[in-house]
């Protein structure tokens, strides 16, 4: 509310027949802040929440969600790695990287949250039974609701929000932070994430022996998402570029936040970021 308030009391600025270097320098400063007003008023809701998000009134969880799109689902990929991420007073630590798969989070005879009147009837008995196919409806906060009550089944720990993103997201937070090293002696960067986890993998670990293969596979998936959020602890980015880099991909709908909290998911409702569909 205090940009627009600037605004009109630079532009209630009388400068007929002020000396031209007055006159143009109040044209030049209503030029800035006819440039800055859009960007600020889209950040301002997230600004608003951004103390209590980063833990200020005490710890926060949350879970980032990866989704593969080289296995569509409705709403994108599969749920495929998860990484629990705490942050208390702003520090940021990486807690765990869970790979989908049963060994980690078993199927379920009933569905883990209530299913949508008719969805069985097109996706019969799926939605809410395997955490890998919570994208299976095109609702990014039906798949965070799956994802929480997947993590207090499994670890008992409440979530105060789920982050999904996809492979081009995952891009965009690379080239904010900068590259990774795995295990595997991969240097991942945002120039070659998309082709390593889409289709590099599926080549390299293609033994003929699903089971392994898969185990394989996700090793190169969890590090990369979660070596990537563990950058985020030390700093040495530009927060800038990464608000820019991942506005970019919350625009291109590979990057979405939903909150427990429903008063904070009602102030991000209007920004790109926030998780949409009923």
């Amino acid at each position: 509310q205090q940009l627009p308030t600037l605004r009109a009391q630079l532009a209630a600025v009388p400068t007929d027949g002020a000396v031209p270097q007055l006159h143009d320098g109040k044209s030049e400063l209503m030029e800035i802040f006819d440039k800055a007003a859009p960007p600020l008023d889209k950040a301002l809701p997230l600004v608003k929440i951004l103390p209590a998000l980063l833990g200020v009134d005490g710890p926060r969880t949350y879970v980032v969600m990866f989704q593969n799109n080289a296995e569509l689902r409705s709403l994108g990929g599969t749920a495929l790695s998860f990484t629990e991420i705490s942050v208390d007073h702003g520090a940021i630590k990486l807690v765990r990287a869970v790979p989908a798969g049963e060994e980690n989070f078993p199927s379920h005879a009933t569905p883990i949250i209530p299913v949508p009147d008719g969805f069985d009837a097109i996706y019969g008995k799926a939605l809410g039974r395997f955490i890998a196919n919570a994208t299976l409806r095109p609702s990014s906060i039906t798949a965070a609701q799956i994802i929480q009550a997947e993590w207090q089944a499994k670890f008992g720990e409440p979530v105060d929000g789920v982050i999904s993103m996809d492979g081009p997201a995952l891009s965009n937070l690379l080239a904010a932070v900068g590259p990774v090293t795995l295990s595997t002696g991969d240097v991942v960067s945002s120039a070659n994430v998309v082709d390593l986890l889409f289709n590099e993998v599926y080549q390299r670990y293609n033994s003929g022996d699903i089971a392994v293969d898969n185990a394989l596979q996700n090793v190169v998936y969890a590090e990369t998402v979660s070596k990537t959020f563990g950058k985020l602890t030390s700093g040495g980015f530009s927060p800038v570029t990464l608000y820019k880099s991942m506005s970019s991909a919350a625009a291109a709908n590979g990057f979405t936040v939903w909150l427990t909290n429903a008063n904070e998911q009602a102030d991000i409702a209007s920004t790109a970021f926030a998780a949409t569909g009923l």
